[in-house]
């Protein structure tokens, strides 16, 4: 009777196990139209988000899911986004607009997580604030990490990496794409020497 107690046992768990697996699948389930995108086969996509309080710029995902979304132009509520999905069907179910911070300009790009806080920038300044585990929007101080103290000019968007000791690496854009007498004209010659190769360009 205990034989037959203990295998009963390990098929109702079985049971629920594999019936759990199957309502709760692993990954969300790809679109039917896959957003409007054509994949290659084996590919699948879903429309997390189709509509946020600007255009976004660039994302980054937490290792809970949330998606952290730097957005092009700071609104009144501020610069940044936070995404949640709650039911696990890869939708976004909480949007909530955060980050009240000083920006010169537009064009906010960067959005990373790293070492427990989530780093973003504006056009001449990089940010971050410590994200506290499980809490969607982080309530903490938002710290001014760099500011370039030049007027803002094309190219000055301020993408962030770091390396394995947790440095960090700021890129400072030129001015020109290719250093015109006259900028983005068609037919303008280049500039020689280049002025703007002693400080900005490469």
């Amino acid at each position: 009777m205990r034989l037959n107690g203990f295998w009963v046992l390990l098929s109702i768990f079985t049971l629920i196990y594999f019936t759990e697996c199957k309502l709760v699948p692993k990954f969300p389930v790809g679109d039917p139209d896959n957003g409007g995108l054509i994949l290659p086969k084996g590919f699948e996509a879903l429309v997390v988000v189709d509509s946020l309080p600007g255009a976004a710029r660039h994302i980054a995902v937490n290792s809970n899911g949330d998606v952290y979304v730097k957005l092009r132009f700071p609104s009144s509520e501020g610069g940044n986004a936070a995404l949640r999905d709650e039911d696990n069907d890869g939708k976004a179910d909480i949007i909530k607009v955060f980050g009240d911070y000083q920006d010169k300009g537009s064009y906010g790009t960067e959005m990373r997580i790293h070492n427990g806080y989530l780093y973003f920038s504006s056009v001449t300044r990089v940010f971050r604030q410590k994200l506290t585990p499980e809490q969607l929007v982080p309530d903490s101080k938002i710290e001014l990490m760099l500011t370039d103290t030049q007027p803002p000019r094309q190219h000055d968007t301020k993408p962030i990496a770091f390396d394995d000791k947790g440095n960090m690496y700021i890129p400072f854009g030129a001015p020109s794409d290719c250093c015109q007498t006259e900028d983005r004209t068609p037919f303008s010659p280049g500039m020689d020497p280049c002025p703007i190769l002693v400080n900005r360009a490469g």
